[in-house]
């Protein structure tokens, strides 16, 4: 069945990506990336939105780090944060403190 979408503009939310526990190659977010990517969908996040999904990353990553040294590996990667551009276009997106994903 081919993915069609009644609006362009999807706004996500936090559990968007919490669900999967923060697995951005979740057959779900995939989608929406492929939707995104392929044209018909443009994905926006409000900055509290983009703010606690960073967090959530940084909580994970802190975990991981920390598993990582307690085996004994040096970790090689700092500063490692996933990309999101913020929307330039629109004043009405800009003024609701909406950013949108870069897939």
């Amino acid at each position: 069945m081919p993915d069609s979408a009644v609006t362009p503009y999807v706004f996500v939310d936090t559990e968007v990506f919490r669900a999967p526990q923060l697995d951005l190659e979740s057959p779900n977010t995939r989608r929406l990336a492929r939707l995104a990517v392929g044209g018909p969908v443009k994905v926006l996040l409000t900055k509290v939105t983009k703010g606690e999904v960073m967090n959530d990353l940084d909580e994970k990553a802190v975990e991981a780090m920390g598993s990582i040294r307690l085996r004994g590996v040096r970790p090689r990667l700092r500063g490692v944060r996933p990309s999101f551009t913020s929307a330039s276009a629109g004043s009405d997106r800009a003024s609701a403190g909406s950013d949108r994903v870069s897939s």
